[in-house]
């Protein structure tokens, strides 16, 4: 099969390599949960996908809960990914809160935690990304604006 990959202005230009970053399974919508999970697994050996950590570090996330009935939606929250077979999500007290974010504010009563999330740099990933398509042989066009995608003949035709 023969990809091509076409950039309205060059690889990583946009959102997918200007954004916060964030690799998380943390808070997922429910029906995103295994997916993130799974796509967790790659990010902790992206090197050997494309060649690159692509920057990433993993150091947590955390779901502050600020009183009691915040923290009464996370454990439902956890106890719901628990149900589904996962437990990356930990419902955790003021205690480890206060151990994990020593400066969080003082009326904060728990929260959930993530240990294995974290982030990558975007634009690196980005690049890593297209390097490797492109090692693997697909064709990488920049500046190409795409204005329509049609299938005639059971071939992919592009307008430009």
């Amino acid at each position: 099969m023969s990809a091509l990959l076409l950039e309205k202005d060059h690889v990583g230009r946009h959102a997918s390599g200007v954004n916060a970053g964030g690799v998380r399974r943390l808070g997922r919508h429910l029906a995103e949960v295994p997916l993130s999970v799974a796509s967790m697994q790659i990010w902790h050996e992206i090197a050997s996908l494309v060649d690159d950590d692509c920057g990433f570090t993993s150091h947590g996330q955390i779901k502050v809960a600020e009183n009691d009935a915040e923290l009464e939606t996370l454990r439902q929250r956890v106890a719901r990914v628990t149900a589904l077979g996962f437990a990356h999500e930990e419902l955790i007290g003021r205690d480890e809160l206060r151990a994990l974010l020593p400066a969080v504010a003082e009326h904060c009563v728990g929260g959930i935690v993530c240990r294995d999330d974290g982030a990558a740099l975007p634009y690196r990933t980005t690049l890593a990304f297209a390097r490797k398509a492109v090692a693997l042989g697909a064709r990488l066009h920049e500046g190409v604006r795409v204005l329509s995608l049609r299938r005639k003949d059971g071939l992919w035709q592009v307008a430009t």
